[in-house]
């Protein structure tokens, strides 16, 4: 029997969730604002997890444990702010902390694909945007998460899953950062869990700050950290100002050292591909051309704009954000659909 696509409205706007204050009371407003969408995070997650691993949440419960002790030790602020979001929405600590770890519980099975990509446009405007691929029971518990902080770093707007303190988004300093999965075999509990490290990383004043800590732009530069618990390197824009990323190193040598698993996704390198083909023979870029180009079907369901439907993986939205202007954009569902297109900018 066929399989019954997830219907799911790309009509509305994702709900903006503002949050100021404490990393306690940011956390808490979190919580209490998204409650329902919280508790449809981590719904969704005991069926994915359960699916893709084969782990029950009890399972699921007890290897986020091990990631709390070094989380308590070196990021604190991090821990409050996750305690906050599991205080407001009503539920136990370490469930919040399953859904910020949870790629380095189990990366999902070959199912991402995620595209992203960096350009300068003709007026020096330098752009940096990302096609978000994810299991389709997972679009109610999408937010946009706008914080303010009161410890003088910069407001940040992000897209996220409701629970989640850390994704893709840009800063009132400039920085921009989207991301691509990559499994490795490797994991290191005392490093920084992935949508951790992406919170701070927008919690810097500079690209040249995060440079230390995806692909990271602001109005001067972009690159890509490509990185795993057993190294990293850095990809700078080509001669064209073009920069592309997918779903494995681009670097042998950090492919090498990561035991990154082979062929999990045999359409990243022809994604990667075709994306750098079709923007360097892109003229110009702005917001709506940059989602014409990640429109591409051309390789069927596992395209650049997946579409596989039914259980499977859809482009759930489109951010693009422009580093120098301040501007950005989320378009709600696929880049080529109806959905409705909200402003980001901060």
């Amino acid at each position: 029997m066929a399989v019954q696509p997830i219907v799911y409205d790309v009509s509305k706007p994702f709900p903006v969730i503002r949050c100021t204050g404490s990393a306690r009371d940011r956390g808490r407003q979190h919580g209490q604002q998204a409650k329902t969408q919280v508790h449809g995070s981590i719904s969704a997650y005991k069926s994915i997890f359960l699916d893709l691993a084969g782990l029950s949440w009890d399972d699921v419960l007890q290897k986020a444990a091990t990631f709390e002790a070094p989380l308590r030790s070196q990021h604190p602020d991090l821990v409050e702010e996750m305690e906050g979001v599991a205080e407001g929405a009503g539920v136990d600590f370490v469930s919040i902390l399953v859904l910020n770890v949870r790629s380095e519980i189990s990366l999902a099975e070959p199912l991402d694909g995620c595209t992203s990509l960096s350009r300068v446009a003709s007026d020096g405007s330098r752009y940096i945007a990302q096609n978000w691929d994810w299991k389709t029971a997972i679009f109610p518990g999408i937010i946009v998460l706008h914080i303010e902080p009161d410890d003088g770093s910069p407001a940040i707007k992000m897209m996220t899953e409701a629970g989640i303190i850390g994704k893709m988004g840009h800063n009132t300093a400039g920085v921009c950062l989207v991301m691509n999965a990559i499994k490795a075999k490797s994991l290191d509990r005392n490093l920084l869990p992935i949508h951790l490290l992406m919170r701070r990383i927008l919690q810097q004043s500079s690209a040249a700050a995060a440079r230390q800590h995806l692909m990271v732009a602001d109005k001067h530069t972009s690159f890509t950290l490509e990185t795993s618990p057993n190294g990293y390197t850095l990809i700078d824009p080509d001669e064209n100002t073009v920069l592309c990323h997918t779903n494995h190193f681009v670097d042998a040598e950090v492919h090498r050292k990561s035991k990154e698993v082979n062929d999990w996704l045999a359409d990243s390198p022809v994604r990667l591909a075709k994306i750098r083909e079709t923007l360097a023979q892109t003229p110009d870029v702005t917001h709506e051309r940059i989602r014409e180009l990640l429109s591409d079907r051309s390789d069927g369901p596992r395209s650049i704009c997946r579409h596989e439907g039914g259980t499977g993986i859809d482009t759930l939205f489109t951010i693009t954000m422009n580093a120098t202007d301040g501007s950005a954009q989320v378009k709600v569902g696929k880049p080529d659909g109806a959905g409705f297109v909200m402003d980001l900018a901060l």
